[in-house]
């Protein structure tokens, strides 16, 4: 995946999903690539629990 012309893989992203369909995703960017994969987990896990 890192070797495809255009990309670069970062932490910190999260699809949203309602059931089984991605209907949108959460970016989170400014700490370290772990914090912001935390956070970003964190709010896709709450938005699932609407």
């Amino acid at each position: 995946m890192a070797t495809l012309p255009g990309l670069l893989p970062l932490e910190g992203g999260m699809p949203l999903l309602l059931g089984c369909a991605v209907i949108g995703a959460v970016g989170v960017s400014g700490g370290s690539g772990e914090t912001d994969q935390a956070i970003a987990t964190l709010i896709a896990k709450a938005f699932a629990e609407l």
